[in-house]
């Protein structure tokens, strides 16, 4: 839990440990974000996450922005520990945690291919 205005960051590590991306979850704009950078492209986020609005009404989709803070989608839970990446209507990816208690996670296309796995080293 951070107190509001506060930010965190983290870099994301290949197998190798080489430094992949850069993350940083800090509170913009009212809500809580993950911003994705490319290494030493700290302040320009490749993809930026964004919780919903407080009292934003019954979604629970967040927003997802892609460079430049152009909107590109939504990431919607459908349940089961999934969530759906969607853009202009159409589902384009799926997330899957596999084990919340190892921080194991899944990304594939909608037809089921392996796209990246995620987990501690």
């Amino acid at each position: 839990q951070m107190a509001a205005g506060m930010h965190s960051t983290f870099d994301v590590l290949g197998t190798s440990g080489r430094k992949l991306l850069h993350a940083a979850v800090a509170d913009r704009e009212g809500r809580r974000s993950l911003m994705l950078c490319s290494v030493g492209c700290e302040d320009d986020p490749r993809c930026t996450i964004a919780a919903p609005l407080p009292g934003g009404g019954p979604s629970t989709a967040m927003a997802v922005f892609g460079r430049h803070g152009r909107p590109y989608g939504s990431l919607e839970a459908s349940g089961g520990g999934r969530c759906v990446l969607m853009c202009g209507g159409h589902a384009v990816m799926l997330l899957e945690v596999s084990s919340p208690t190892e921080l194991r996670m899944r990304a594939s296309t909608v037809s089921g291919r392996d796209l990246a796995t995620a987990g501690p080293v």
